[in-house]
Order: C-alpha cells, then structure tokens, then sequence
C-alpha cells in the first residue's frame, strides 16, 4: 500500500559513534508513512491515550489557530495524494476527508469549524502513525506545542516553550556540538522543501509510549540485568524517522515523528548490522552511555552484538533504509535523542 520505503530504518553509521545532525533533503519520500501492518493498533492506542490523558498528549495554546489549520490541510492533503487506495479528500467550501482504513469520513471548513469539534491540529494527529509537534519561527525556535502520544522519556508539559537548544539540555554535548547546526537548519529551512533524519535507541521496553512524569517513578523504567545471554530479549531497537517541514502561511515548523521499536534479537540477526551497533555502542562517550541508560550492561551488549555479527548472516528480504556513511543523527527538536 504505498512507499514503504523508511519502513527498515538502521541510522547507525558504519564508523562508530559521531554527533551530528544528518539531515538530508525528503525528495520523494513520503511525508506522512503509512504502515499497514500497524495503522489501525498504533491509531487505536494513540486514542486511547489521548482519551485517557489528553493533557499529556496534546498541548497547543501557544500554536496560532493558522498554524494548526495549515498541519491539518496538510496531513489530509498528503495522506489523500499518497496513498489514494486508503484515503480521499474532496475540498472546497467543506472539505470532506475519508479514511477508509478505519472506516471514517470526516467534514470541515478550514480555518473555521468542523473536525467534529476537535482541534484541527489533535483531529488531523488521530488518523496518522505519526507524532506532530510545532516548532515557532520566533527567536530561539520555541516548541510552541503538538500532539505527543509516543514520547521517547519526555512530555510536552516539561518542554512547552522552551528553545530549541534547552528542549535538548540532557542530551550530553547537543550545545556544544550540534545545537548551532540544528538553529541554522530550522532558520534556514524553506517552504517546499522538507528535510529528515533519523535517530536510535536501546530502551528495555517495546511500549510506544514513554512519557516521563514529575517525580518519575514510571513501570517502564525497570531494567532487568541485562547480560549477553538475554540482551536480545530484554532490549529493544527503537529508531525515529523526523520529518521537518516549514508550514507555507504561518511560517511555523511542523516536526513529524514515526517511531517504530523493535526486538534487538531481530535486528542483530544480521550480522553487518549487529556489528555496526556494536561499535557505535564502543565508542560512545561514558557520558552519552549513561543519559541512554546502557552504563551498567553496555559491555555485556557489545559481547552479544558481536558474537552475532560473527555469525553466518541469514537471508532478509526486507527493504532497507540506511543512512549515509558518517550521518550518525543525535537529537531533534523535540526529542530528547538516542539512548
């Protein structure tokens, strides 16, 4: 059902560890993927969540009416030209949007009603993968807001307002090393040409959902020991595939995030890639080791990555989407980075 084509993503570089932004040109790649083997469980849980808390989902009083009519129109716009088999969109006065994955058709008047009273912005998040947060064009790149359901150890309550550079003040050597490069790449992005990068992760949990609350505390923060003999079981490979886009009216930056995780053991089976996480993890600094939350069984991870990586490698079909040599993607606005 359409371009699959970022639906293998392995943003590890081949060289080890590096601190960059690696963003490179959309092209033709699709802004907004659709994953049919997760669309309805993942459009399911991202409701749930946001009927359960919406607050901690979805925050956009800071975001201008404009903008979240214009992340609207364009969500439904580009889910309709992509993927015609599973969506449609009749605009005019009324715009009529029909989402025959989960069959719903839904009605508005852009900029004035509709969205059955839903803001434009939470409406259009509830029928893709993605997360969508705005990014403001004012000084310092604020986070002005968005809808957050699978959070990578943030929320928007502790983020809302803040800049760029301080939204990613954990994320050990983001000012000094990427945080210039990351203002200049939002400042200098143009209408009409969106940009993407990726970003990765090893959490001990395949949840989506991973909000962090005052005062902690949250299940998902439990780490069994993790050694060579399990690692494959208890870790997960998490990767982000952003996509930045600037809103053409408003000026804004819309920030779309497509999280998928999946099993270690699934991605070491290959032995290329289970070598190539294994020196990422080598060479990583202590301090990029610990904010990840790998300090106490990273040695014991790279063991189990390289023994698979010694392996005979087994036949994978899967598509696959690897970055350029040396693009080893950090932290994103919004986004808290690898761990």
């Amino acid at each position: 059902m359409g371009d699959q084509s970022h639906a293998d993503l392995f943003p590890v570089a081949d060289s080890g560890w590096r601190m960059a932004v690696g963003a490179i040109p959309l092209g033709n790649a699709p802004l907004i993927e659709v994953d049919p083997e997760r669309y309805r469980a993942e459009i399911d849980l991202k409701r749930r969540l946001l009927t359960a808390g919406h607050a901690d989902c979805f925050q956009a009083g800071a975001v201008s009416p404009a903008s979240r009519w214009e992340v609207a129109e364009l969500i439904f716009s580009s889910l309709s030209g992509r993927y015609p088999d599973s969506f449609s969109l009749e605009a005019g006065r009324i715009w009529r949007f029909r989402n025959r994955l989960l069959g719903e058709v839904v009605e508005f008047e852009p900029g004035r009603a509709g969205l059955d009273g839903i803001d434009p912005l939470d409406g259009a998040g509830r029928h893709v993968q993605e997360d969508l947060l705005v990014v403001g064009a004012s000084a310092g790149l604020p986070l002005l807001g968005g809808q957050l359901c699978f959070p990578s150890r943030w929320s928007l309550a502790e983020k809302l307002g803040m800049p760029l550079i301080d939204v990613h003040r954990e994320v050990p050597g983001f000012a000094t090393q990427i945080g210039r490069s990351s203002v200049l790449l939002l400042e200098r992005l143009r209408a009409g040409r969106p940009v993407w990068r990726a970003n990765w992760s090893l959490p001990a949990t395949g949840r989506l959902d991973l909000l962090t609350r005052p005062g902690g505390g949250e299940k998902w923060r439990t780490r069994a020991k993790i050694d060579r003999h399990n690692a494959g079981r208890q870790c997960w490979f998490r990767t982000e595939r952003q996509v930045l886009v600037r809103l053409e009216r408003s000026g804004d930056v819309l920030f779309t995030i497509h999280t998928r995780v999946r099993p270690l053991a699934e991605v070491a089976a290959d032995p290329g890639r289970a070598g190539r996480l294994a020196r990422a993890i080598r060479t990583m600094p202590e301090a990029m080791r610990a904010y990840k939350g790998i300090t106490e069984c990273w040695e014991e991870l790279v063991i189990y990555l390289e023994e698979r990586a010694a392996a005979p490698a087994a036949p994978d079909p899967a598509r696959r989407v690897e970055l350029r040599p040396g693009a080893q993607p950090e932290a994103g606005p919004g986004r808290r980075g690898p761990r």
